[in-house]
């Protein structure tokens, strides 16, 4: 795996995994790693992910993915982070009254 690229992406899989160490907690043992959107953990082996673009309009590079649970990024589809977080409490308060 690490010496094929990932489809449309200018990095491997292995340098994405090491970036995961310091910004995800990856444990290459354990295989899990935080999901940047929800917070819980996220297994890479047993779990359902996608490779999230943290700025859904930057580019494919390592510093702009991460791994996230697929119904995180299909929640957060193309907004950006602080877009979703304003939606989110928009529709919360909707639904506390």
């Amino acid at each position: 795996m690490d010496k094929v690229p990932l489809k449309n992406c200018n990095f491997l899989a292995k340098d994405l995994l090491e970036r995961m160490k310091t910004t995800q907690q990856y444990d290459e043992k354990t295989d899990n790693c935080i999901c940047t959107i929800c917070g819980d953990t996220l297994n890479l082996v047993n779990d359902t992910w996608h490779m999230d673009h943290i700025d859904p309009f930057g580019d494919n590079s390592v510093e702009n993915a991460s791994c996230v649970h697929s119904k995180c990024n299909q929640l957060k589809a193309a907004l950006p982070m602080d877009e979703l977080l304003q939606l989110v409490n928009k529709i919360s308060e909707y639904h506390s009254v």
